[in-house]
């Protein structure tokens, strides 16, 4: 379930974000669209956030795939 939401949430997000930060983007930079992206990973990261805050890990009580990814795409 959290590595289908990462994908689908957060992936897409990140990827707008960093399109935007390094050029790559096919509009060229401008504010409103950074805005934009950065709106969009906060409201992916906050329900994340939500769910992390009795819990250190995803899922259980050991690190999991999905932790490992979450990390690294942010990393």
């Amino acid at each position: 379930m959290w590595i289908d939401f990462i994908n689908s949430e957060v992936v897409p997000a990140v990827e707008r974000l960093v399109a935007q930060c390094n050029g790559t983007a096919k509009t060229q930079m401008d504010m409103r669209a950074y805005s934009i992206a950065t709106g969009e990973l906060k409201v992916a990261l906050a329900q994340m956030e939500q769910h992390l805050k009795l819990r250190n890990f995803l899922v259980g009580h050991s690190i999991t795939l999905a932790d490992v990814l979450l990390v690294s795409l942010l990393r």
